[in-house]
């Protein structure tokens, strides 16, 4: 919530109804101020108030400093089938959110676990951002994770995804970010968040200040 304290303005400018409230009632009020009543009980449309500087949330906050934070976790399990599978929605591995300065700089970071019932050849786990996938390094499979193999075939795993993205959006920006997982071969079925056995997974987005 802005800090919204120490700002002064005459009794004249708040509707009668708001002067009820015991904490609007001097003839010169001095103190905090609920954001939900700036919309609905302060008639300041024609009037300049001055806000202390910290008061103006993510408008005021230098390089580097975080300004939104967003987060989902999913324990739901998602099913990708046999033989080569491409891309497919993780249920629970979604978040929707508005982009608060223009230009930010985002921090994405998304762990899933695995299991397996037989030989896989190959899975990643990629992200979606506005229905376009972000790939690292011109890499369709981003580098080409692939633990399970003739050689190394343990029955579980976990994925770990963490990038920095720059996709020069306005402030305000609605953006719908999720997680996707797909198979290279094998003749197997796999299963993010295998059910049963009580497993939570999650992804976070940090937007950052460039």
């Amino acid at each position: 919530m802005p800090n919204l304290n120490n700002l002064k303005f005459p009794a004249s400018k708040i509707p009668a109804t708001a002067l009820a409230d015991t904490t609007l009632s001097s003839s010169n009020f001095t103190g905090s101020i609920p954001v939900s009543k700036l919309a609905t009980t302060l008639n300041l449309s024609s009037n300049t108030v001055t806000l202390p500087s910290n008061a103006l949330g993510a408008s005021q906050a230098s390089s580097g400093q975080v300004v939104g934070v967003w987060y989902a976790h999913s324990s739901t399990q998602t099913s990708i089938g046999t033989g080569v599978t491409d891309y497919t929605d993780l249920s629970g591995f979604s978040i929707t959110f508005t982009t608060k300065r223009a230009n930010s700089i985002f921090w994405l970071h998304g762990v899933t676990s695995w299991y397996q019932d037989g030989d896989t050849n190959g899975l990643n786990v990629r992200w979606v951002w506005n229905g376009s996938a972000i790939v690292q390094s011109n890499d369709y499979w981003q580098g080409g994770w692939h633990a399970w193999s003739s050689s190394f075939n343990p029955n579980s795993t976990n994925v770990s995804t963490g990038l920095t993205y720059s996709p020069s959006l306005a402030a305000g920006t609605s953006v719908t970010a999720k997680l996707q997982a797909g198979k290279w071969g094998g003749s197997n079925t796999i299963y993010c968040n295998y059910s049963g056995y009580g497993i939570f997974n999650g992804m976070t987005i940090m937007e950052i200040v460039p």
